[in-house]
């Protein structure tokens, strides 16, 4: 009885311990078949993602984790709703961690970011190790597609603090989006830095190639291109995607071209479009190596390459590189051709492609300069115009009669020709089409039927008429205007007998259509006409300095306003527009000149009482024939030159008190050359550190202006003054020699630990901030400008060292000479040829320090 109930017993129990371990077991494999059917619809979202990627604009910063596309929006959902499942019905699972991780880059991925935030600050909190640190790397990216750069940088920041022990991979990782976060936000520099300390360290080659290409943008916005062409090269050497591998590479060759280097450009530039991987960017390479030309100076190989990218019907250029090539074009025939009739034609081409020439553009106004050339053209245009008409009115009738004649056969011969083509295409219009086998005789659509060529070219012509098949047919003048520049210009006629001749050539022009009423014959008509093309002239000159910059185009058109006088009231405007220019030139003398011209001339015109007032000379004087105009160079001096620059400014005034006949207004000018000469002695010894010299000569140079204002006016008050200045002056070199002390002992006026610090410190030299000077063309181009003879040369060291102060830009600061052993010739070329350089920017904040080696030999 006892062993049947044994066996009772063991039965019972063992189906209750077989019921919970296959209850368990079922759990495992039904979450663990959730999570993979969820992972396995995310993967499928995210390789749809990748393959909708937009193509790279290497014109801004890219991204080195690209932005979620619009495609796999399905996958994405269907793995956030089998992820809760796993939250919901199995919250006590190892894969809950992973499931809120999945459903946060599915949010990402679905560009829901609030959500995905949500969901990876929700990670932060259950994880820790590694899991942790991805969690904070997908919110920094979360961050970064919100554009919230800066509460991103401040987000990784804490979190880089608070994690002591990173993933160095993941480090990196989230290092690159730090810098990502700063390039959005334009702080290059600290998105250098970011990337410096990380891109070495990314997994995968995809990530590295993106990295590398995003330190040669933010580089190059820094400008140092060097360094930029550097990291364009590590990005085209590593095998990536198709789009990065091509725009790395033709980076690299746009940075040699900056750079200076056009060889290797031309070498990268050609090697790209001969490889048939890149045969979708043919076009592009090709504008690429007409823009090479360009920079080198090879106008017209530059020239021919840019056509014919614009004429190749087999490999057509899209509007944007049109765009490009028209505007390169116009660029040479302004710079180089001097020709800007076909400038202008050739930028209003680029304006009119439909595209942002400002975007393509940023450091030039395109689209301003294409509508002020359009303008430029239009004004060209109806001068030549009035020209014409000028020249008509000054034929006799007998010549007038001839070019009229000559002007109706043309006309004549013209309407028949169009005549005769529109037949010929009505008539065309009307027929059958041609038996097939015709199509057999003369080849394929009867391309090679004579009659037919015939018939489509009088088509051609019914339409556009004899326009010349050349890019400059729109500069072609009115008919009328062309021939009368073929007549040369005789001696005007009585009126009377041109009045006579007029019924008849009226007449004639009613018959052929030329209108004759407009050729000035009266002189009353003929002065209008002059006027209005002195209106036209001044136009010309206004648009070439207010909106191209071109000052010495300018000049000319303001000048020939002024010489022609048709116009008294557009003269003076004329000579005070002169003004302007020439005072923003810093040209002293032709502003002196111009200003007696329009106050002797123009007395009582508002800009003679504008430039008065301007210059706050007071009321003008009616009564005397000119104006002494110490007053206009003195306003124009201060304007000119900066208040910092003392030796200048004293140099300038101590030359134009030299040339004022005025004895009082003389005093005051040399009181005032002293008082800068003083402010340049202090502050060249302050600058250069140096114990104060009461030799300098600009010392000197105040104390002679101080004694000859107390020779000229002994009585005056700023003799006095300059009496006290005087006296100063010798109490401080008395002071400056006691310290000195006969044994050389220098004895300090005041406690070294107390000076004042230049919160800027000293400037960085280029070695120490990694920055290598670039001057286009090299060092060796300023030596061989120099007109040096083979003695000159051979007497001159090998070669010669400056160390220049240089600013962000590229400007030069200051420079001096290393070298010994230059004699005072030499050194005077060189230093005249190189104050007007300007190097590639150096980018940062302050000015550097840096030794140039110009080459001799």
């Amino acid at each position: 009885m006892k062993k049947h109930l044994y066996i009772v017993l063991f039965a019972f129990l063992l189906t209750g311990c077989v019921s919970p371990l296959k209850q368990s077991w079922n759990n495992f494999t039904a979450y663990y078949n959730t999570f993979y059917n969820a992972k396995q619809s995310f993967s499928e979202g995210v390789e749809l993602n990748k393959r909708q990627q937009p193509e790279i604009d290497p014109s801004r910063p890219i991204r080195i984790h690209p932005s979620p596309t619009d495609a796999g929006h399905p996958e994405f959902e269907r793995a956030i709703e089998k992820g809760a499942s796993i939250l919901r019905d199995h919250s006590q699972s190892s894969y809950v961690n992973r499931a809120v991780s999945l459903i946060g880059q599915s949010y990402f991925y679905r560009q829901e970011y609030f959500s995905a935030l949500e969901k990876f600050q929700e990670l932060s909190q259950l994880s820790d190790g590694e899991e942790l640190q991805k969690a904070i790397l997908w919110q920094a990216r979360t961050y970064l597609e919100l554009e919230l750069y800066g509460e991103g940088v401040r987000f990784i920041n804490q979190e880089l603090d608070f994690i002591d022990e990173w993933n160095p991979a993941i480090l990196a990782e989230l290092r690159s989006v730090k810098a990502q976060l700063h390039a959005s936000n334009g702080e290059w520099g600290e998105a250098s830095e970011a990337l410096h300390s990380s891109v070495g360290s990314l997994d995968g080659n995809r990530l590295k190639a993106r990295a590398y290409f995003l330190h040669g943008q933010v580089l190059e916005r820094m400008g140092n291109n060097f360094q930029a062409l550097a990291a364009y090269r590590l990005s085209s050497e590593i095998i990536s995607e198709y789009d990065i591998e091509f725009n790395s590479k033709r980076k690299l060759a746009e940075m040699y071209r900056k750079t200076g280097d056009f060889d290797s450009a031309l070498q990268q530039f050609r090697s790209l479009e001969r490889d048939d991987k890149f045969i979708d960017y043919h076009v592009e390479l090709r504008y690429e190596l007409a823009r090479t030309y360009q920079e080198i100076g090879e106008a017209q190989a530059s020239v021919n390459r840019y056509k014919r990218v614009l004429h190749d019907r087999f490999d057509p250029p899209s509007n944007r590189i049109k765009a490009k090539s028209y505007y390169g074009l116009a660029e040479i025939y302004r710079d180089q051709y001097n020709d800007f009739q076909m400038a202008a034609a050739y930028f209003d081409s680029a304006n009119s492609q439909s595209v942002d020439l400002t975007e393509m553009y940023e450091d030039v106004d395109a689209e301003n300069i294409a509508r002020a050339f359009g303008e430029y053209a239009s004004l060209k245009q109806e001068i030549s115009r009035i020209d014409s008409l000028l020249h008509l009115a000054s034929l006799d009738p007998a010549e007038l009669d001839s070019v009229l004649k000559r002007v109706e056969e043309q006309q004549l011969a013209q309407t028949e020709a169009d005549q005769q083509a529109n037949m010929v295409v009505s008539a065309n219009e009307s027929e059958q089409l041609a038996d097939v086998t015709e199509s057999v005789e003369f080849g394929f659509l009867n391309s090679n039927d004579p009659t037919r060529q015939a018939q489509a070219s009088m088509r051609f012509r019914s339409i556009w008429g004899d326009r010349p098949l050349t890019d400059n047919w729109r500069r072609e003048s009115a008919m009328i205007v062309s021939i009368a520049d073929e007549v040369d210009e005789q001696t005007n006629q009585a009126q009377e007998a041109v009045a006579a001749n007029n019924n008849g050539a009226a007449g004639l022009s009613s018959e052929i259509g030329v209108d004759i009423s407009e050729i000035p014959f009266s002189p009353q008509e003929e002065l209008i006409v002059q006027q209005n093309r002195e209106g036209l002239t001044y136009r010309l000159g206004n648009l070439f300095f207010l909106s191209l910059n071109m000052p010495d185009s300018a000049r000319v058109y303001f000048s020939d306003v002024i010489e022609s006088e048709h116009n008294p009231d557009l003269t003076p405007r004329a000579i005070y527009s002169m003004i302007e220019l020439e005072i923003e030139e810093g040209n002293r003398d032709r502003v002196q000149e111009y200003s007696d011209l329009l106050f002797q001339k123009y007395p009582e015109s508002t800009f003679s009482k504008r430039l008065a007032d301007r210059l706050g000379i007071g009321q003008l004087d009616e009564n005397r024939d000119s104006l002494n105009t110490t007053e206009v160079l003195y306003s124009s001096l201060s304007r000119n030159i900066a208040d910092t620059s003392y030796a200048e400014k004293a140099k300038q005034l101590k030359e134009l008190a030299d040339e004022t006949p005025d004895e009082e207004k003389k005093v005051i000018i040399l009181f005032e050359a002293a008082e800068n000469y003083l402010k340049a002695a202090r502050e060249e010894s302050e600058n250069g550190n140096v114990e104060f010299d009461y030799e300098s000569e600009y010392w000197e140079e105040a104390g002679e202006l101080l004694l000859q204002i107390e020779e000229l006016a002994p009585q005056s008050e700023r003799a006095k003054m300059a009496g006290l200045l005087l006296e100063e002056i010798r109490k401080t070199e008395e002071a400056a020699a006691y310290e000195q002390g006969e044994e050389g002992v220098v004895i300090e006026r005041f406690p070294e630990d107390r000076y004042p610090s230049d919160p800027a410190g000293e400037l960085p030299v280029c070695r120490d901030v990694g920055v290598q000077l670039n001057l286009a063309g090299g060092e060796a181009r300023i030596i061989d400008e120099m007109s040096w003879n083979k003695e000159v040369r051979d007497s001159l060291p090998d070669t010669i060292s400056y160390r220049f102060a240089i600013n962000p830009d590229g400007s030069i600061e200051e420079f001096n000479l290393l070298t010994e052993g230059v004699s005072p010739e030499a050194e005077g070329d060189l230093n005249r040829a190189i104050q007007n350089l300007v190097f590639d920017p150096v980018g940062g904040d302050h000015s550097i320090r840096c030794k140039v080696n110009f080459p001799i030999r």
